[in-house]
């Protein structure tokens, strides 16, 4: 059992939040546009199971609802997505029962569980579940909107699903913009709300008024509570976020947590008024303008995950990842923008001592090496007793490969910080491929390369030293890893508007499972286990990755057990090629 407080903070493990923020961005759009315009509760409560089901990928979606009473249990049953027909009377009312769902009201925080023997016990929906669906873990989030309880999700999730991790900003967000729908559709709410106030509700107010003016009065009423309900989601999101809306005139809503982040109003505002908060590219320059990505989102232009920094009154800038989309309507015309900013100081700070640090392991890792290597070299230049010679080769052998292992610690820092430098120049790879394949035929001349080339391949913009270093470690590995009887095949082909170059070699080959894991860090391949596992860091096919796709490239493997296994990279050719 775990619990996750609300304190704690959306991030992802793998320090890539990029990806994370335009995912959570683009599931907000489409909650709010689902529950927009939904004022009658119970169809209100249904879409709210309806798109936490598909929303978070769940198996299996439940909509407990709060008591009116406060501190009340929310014992039942409301709305539900995917529940058998059959299993429903055991978990529509919970009183009386321990349960996950209670937990959760009772805690206010997410709750989760693996669905086993001992949580069955304990929990009386989860061994409902069990004895039906059979779903490998569940998870209950109460619905809170200013401190109070409006109601309980419980999702159930297979085998084969995300993890929690994974999931949890997005039960984050959906559960806070769930709480502020199911808040803003309650009878008493709407009561005060509509024309002619609780009288108008029960008749009294209606029937004062022509009909055509009442039904008038109605539809502005529904407009506005829509307008209000939107407000409220906008401005209390955990997520900044700003939305321009062009509809008869442009104007800019940005949430509480925007405004944090730019130390007051939303840069687009701040021109209006000549102060205020700059939204800048990565060095400083303010942008124009056309060029923000709100304006651009305006005009059928989105932006995915590109940073950018606020430049605050002060002085201080905060980095942020920003993502943006136009809102369009049902005939397709644009109606205005919206745009996500997520936070990423913390990330950069930890990436920065991420970067230092490496850094500094392999520069210390080099300085011994160098004066080991300096005195193996003369030792190696001793007289052959006592083996002075051999011995002195094992050691320079050594540092070598000591010395790879610190450029590969190097360059995959610089990967992962995405300042891995490029000099490209306009290159001729049938030779560069002749040079590397006829350097490496003389380092390993028991292991024979045939290289084939197509005579029409022109030049490609390439770093030559990186590319180099690409094929290096691909005719690496396919010695190390394939048949030492067979001969490793190199070939480059023109295809369309890439140049395409492959390494296949003969043996063993690479199980299925192993294959998308292969451009991971710290990945190794399996090999034959006669021969033992060859050493490394686990980072030559990462750094490969991250040259290729630096390139503006992309690389990949495919392998048959037992026969063969071949590593592919495509390049685009240069814009005057």
């Amino acid at each position: 059992m775990a619990k996750i407080s609300a304190h704690d903070q959306l991030g992802h493990d793998d320090g890539e939040p990029e990806s994370a923020t335009a995912q959570l961005a683009e599931v907000v759009v489409e909650a709010a546009a689902a529950l927009s315009g939904k004022f009658q509760p119970q169809a209100l409560r249904e879409v709210v199971a309806e798109q936490a089901a598909r929303l978070l990928s769940a198996d299996l979606s439940l909509l407990y609802g709060a008591a009116v009473e406060e501190h009340a249990r929310p014992i039942r049953l409301v709305a539900s997505s995917n529940l058998p027909s059959a299993f429903a009377a055991q978990l529509t009312d919970l009183t009386g029962t321990s349960s996950l769902v209670l937990r959760a009201a009772e805690s206010r925080r997410i709750e989760h569980a693996l669905v086993d023997q001992a949580a069955c016990e304990r929990f009386s929906d989860l061994s409902a579940l069990a004895a039906s669906m059979r779903p490998h873990w569940a998870l209950s989030a109460p619905l809170l909107s200013a401190d109070r309880l409006f109601g309980v999700i419980f999702c159930a999730f297979g085998s084969r699903s995300a993890s929690f991790q994974e999931i949890l900003p997005r039960v984050r967000a959906l559960g806070a913009l769930f709480a502020l729908a199911l808040a803003s559709a309650e009878p008493t709410a709407s009561a005060r709300t509509r024309p002619g106030g609780a009288d108008y509700v029960r008749g009294r107010g209606a029937d004062a008024l022509e009909p055509t003016e009442a039904a008038f009065r109605e539809v502005e009423w529904g407009l506005a509570e829509e307008r209000r309900w939107l407000r409220s989601v906008i401005e209390d999101f955990p997520v900044a976020i700003a939305v321009l809306d062009e509809r008869g005139g442009p104007s800019l809503l940005a949430s509480r947590r925007c405004q944090e982040l730019c130390g007051g109003p939303h840069p687009l505002e701040a021109l209006d008024v000549g102060r205020g908060a700059l939204l800048c590219e990565p060095g400083g320059r303010p942008l124009l303008l056309p060029e923000m990505p709100l304006v651009r989102a305006a005009r059928g232009e989105g932006t995915t995950c590109k940073e950018l920094w606020f430049r605050r009154t002060d002085g201080s800038y905060v980095p942020v990842v920003v993502s943006a989309g136009p809102i369009r309507g049902e005939d397709g015309a644009i109606h205005g923008a919206i745009a996500s900013y997520e936070d990423v100081t913390n990330f950069r700070e930890i990436q920065r001592l991420r970067e230092e640090w490496t850094s500094l392991v392999a520069h210390d890792l080099k300085q011994p090496l160098s004066a080991i290597s300096a005195y193996a070299g003369m030792l190696s230049r001793l007289p052959e007793s006592a083996g002075a010679t051999a011995w002195g080769q094992k050691i320079l052998s050594n540092v070598q490969r000591l010395d790879r292992m610190a450029e590969e610690l190097l360059d995959a820092s610089k990967i992962e910080a995405r300042h891995l430098s490029l000099e490209p120049q306009p290159t001729d790879m049938r030779a560069l491929l002749h040079a590397i394949v006829e350097l490496a035929a003389a380092e390993r001349p028991d292991h024979a390369i045939v290289l084939t080339a197509d005579e029409d391949v022109p030049p490609v913009l390439v770093d030559a030293a990186r590319m180099d270093q690409v094929l290096g470690n691909l005719l690496l590995n396919a010695a190390k890893y394939g048949d030492p009887d067979a001969p490793t095949r190199v070939t480059l082909s023109l295809r369309d508007a890439e140049v395409e170059v492959a390494i296949e070699n003969r043996g063993p080959g690479i199980p299925p499972d192993e294959l998308p894991r292969l451009f991971q860090r710290f990945q190794r391949l399996s090999s034959n286990p006669s021969r033992g596992r060859p050493p490394g860091t686990g980072l030559g096919l990462y750094i490969c990755k991250g040259i290729i796709e630096a390139h503006g490239g992309r690389i990949w493997a495919q392998s048959e057990l037992g026969k063969t296994t071949s590593f592919h990279f495509a390049l685009p050719l240069s814009r005057g090629g």
